[in-house]
């Protein structure tokens, strides 16, 4: 459901083993072997549990790997179930090789964030430890999605220990464990 194809890794694996197989590209690689994904947007960090003492809300950060602006005007933000959606305002621009973060409650994310500007909200999207976050865009084709977890094989300490979850590499598998790693304690959101 998070628009990505199940990729096999190769080799001498077995193809009933569910380990050989990883989540591809959105709509995939057919008729050619995998290559990391083109994406010019990416979901680059998420903040889903804050501490208590510094509860900034949920909020994500996309980054934008496009050469040119992009108008987000009209998109559409989903959680894993879909039920409840967020359409991103008229006259939304993320700029060329930047940020943009997305914050479900403008006023706890700014107390902890109050030099962060390049933030929109409120989103009435939340998210949980175990989550799917799809962006959609303006003609309701999936652009980008991530799913990630709170799972044991995830990093543990953004999951209500105060760090948030942060992208290794834009061009690694990005629904795998193992390219995201805690950030730092409240997020970096809206830079690097």
């Amino acid at each position: 459901g998070a628009g990505r194809t199940l990729e096999f890794y190769g080799g001498t694996l077995s193809q009933n083993d569910p380990a050989s197989w990883f989540p591809g590209c959105i709509a995939g690689s057919p008729g050619e072997a995998y290559f990391p994904c083109d994406s010019f947007l990416v979901v680059n960090e998420i903040n889903y549990s804050s501490l208590t003492s510094s509860d900034a809300g949920d909020w994500f950060e996309l980054r934008s790997f496009s050469s040119s602006s992009v108008d987000l005007s009209g998109w559409r933000i989903t959680d894993e179930n879909g039920t409840v959606n967020y359409t991103i305002p008229s006259g939304t621009i993320i700029e060329p090789d930047s940020f943009l973060v997305f914050a479900k409650d403008i006023s706890l994310f700014q107390l902890i964030h109050p030099t962060v500007t390049n933030v929109v909200g409120p989103i009435s999207v939340a998210y949980g430890g175990t989550d799917i976050i799809r962006m959609y865009d303006d003609t309701d084709v999936l652009q980008l999605s991530v799913a990630y977890s709170n799972s044991p094989n995830w990093p543990q300490e953004p999951n209500g220990l105060g760090t948030t979850l942060e992208l290794v590499s834009a061009s690694g598998i990005m629904n795998d464990a193992d390219n995201w790693f805690s950030g730092c304690p409240n997020g970096s959101p809206g830079r690097e």
